[in-house]
């Protein structure tokens, strides 16, 4: 009866462990590079009003920020950004393709610092491992490699990178869908 207790019991730790490993949240990967990438369709939008929408957006929200390329007859703007959010900096590219009636934003190149060369070395680790994962694990979940300690740490900072990528999504959308102001 002792080991039928302590095999059930077992079973359910095993459970939980795997149910933990499954809830991992990891960046989106477009052909094994950490990319934010989406096709957002407008209606009534010509391609040069996005474009002006999409560069201003970009003058007005990043302080520290290089052009890397501004094409209205392509219709392509990218940056190199750079955003302080706390004791981290996020630094990556941002680019916005613009057509009639919609856009396309690709978000790339990422790199996270903070205060502490740890979490740094983790996060580059992580990096790293996204475009070197022949086997799928970083994208399944699995962070091989790590301890436990280290994905509860990369898993942190995998959300606060995360979270701040999504604020600046949903900005841009928000900047490129204004209506205009009527009078």
């Amino acid at each position: 009866m002792k080991k039928l207790i302590t095999l059930t019991l077992s079973l359910f730790l095993c459970i939980d462990l795997f149910a933990q490993e499954a809830d991992l949240k990891l960046f989106p990967v477009v052909e094994g590079k950490v990319m934010y990438e989406s096709i957002v369709d407008l209606n009534g939008f010509d391609a040069g009003t996005i474009h002006v929408r999409a560069f201003k957006w970009m003058l007005d929200n990043f302080k520290n920020r290089e052009q890397i390329a501004d094409d209205l007859d392509i219709g392509q703007t990218v940056y190199k950004v750079s955003m302080e959010s706390g004791i981290y900096t996020v630094d990556f590219t941002i680019q916005v393709d613009s057509k009639d009636n919609k856009y396309r934003y690709r978000i790339y190149d990422i790199k996270h610092t903070v205060t502490s060369q740890k979490d740094n070395a983790m996060f580059a680790k992580y990096l790293v491992n996204v475009s070197a994962d022949t086997d799928n694990s970083i994208v399944k979940g699995e962070l091989k490699g790590y301890s436990k300690g280290q994905k509860k740490e990369a898993q942190k900072t995998i959300i606060q990178v995360d979270e701040l990528i999504n604020k600046v999504i949903n900005s841009l959308h928000a900047a490129i869908n204004k209506k205009a102001a009527t009078f």
